[in-house]
């Protein structure tokens, strides 16, 4: 191999030569046995790790969990959904269902403070996973509106679930100059949300 240096007005060639030793070498077999859980609903999700095994059984606790991620019906928890971290967002493969999973339990089981029990965060993932397969669920953008656009959050409900939804979110976000609510830009009905 040669490498032509110039350095200022003079050029230098340096030459170099590879050797190799020949070695003799033993060729041998062996068994690793490699440890894996798999979901018993969705045999295509598993995963060698430990620290998976909890996700793998909620999955088969609530087989559920696995289209509300992978799908955009849900708006607060499904494909895209801003709750997960970026790189799993809009990715379906096996390890980004598995960290979309494990996040929605966090928030199920009340792990992170502002998502305890009893607070909108917890009961927006209750609710999606309760009502996911209800007739005419969908996913809509809530936002509280007085002389400009306020609190504002991705929710899940269905026509008959309406109601319930308006009042945990105006009790979040609303307040006493609150002039409209909307969804997806469309203001709803004021006797959804006044005197709640």
């Amino acid at each position: 191999m040669r490498n032509i240096y110039k350095v200022g007005g003079d050029t230098y060639t340096y030459t170099y030569k590879y050797y190799m030793e020949v070695v003799n070498m033993e060729t041998t077999s062996r068994t690793v046995e490699v440890k894996t859980y798999q979901s018993s609903e969705y045999p295509d999700i598993y995963s060698q790790d430990e620290h998976d095994v909890k996700v793998i059984e909620f999955i088969d606790a609530h087989p559920v969990i696995v289209d509300i991620v992978k799908n955009d019906i849900s708006k607060a928890f499904g494909a895209g959904s801003s709750v997960y971290i970026g790189w799993a967002q809009e990715n379906n493969s096996m390890s980004a269902i598995l960290e979309k999973v494990r996040t929605f339990m966090r928030v199920v089981s009340g792990e992170f403070i502002g998502e305890r029990e009893g607070t909108i965060w917890n009961w927006r993932a209750h609710f999606t996973l309760d009502h996911y397969n209800d007739k005419g669920f969908k996913g809509g953008f809530f936002q509280c509106h007085d002389r400009y656009p306020r609190g504002c959050m991705s929710l899940d409900y269905t026509p008959e679930t309406l109601p319930e939804v308006v009042k945990w979110f105006y009790s979040w976000a609303g307040n006493t100059d609150t002039q409209k609510i909307t969804i997806d830009g469309k203001e709803i009905p004021t006797e959804l949300w006044r005197g709640v």
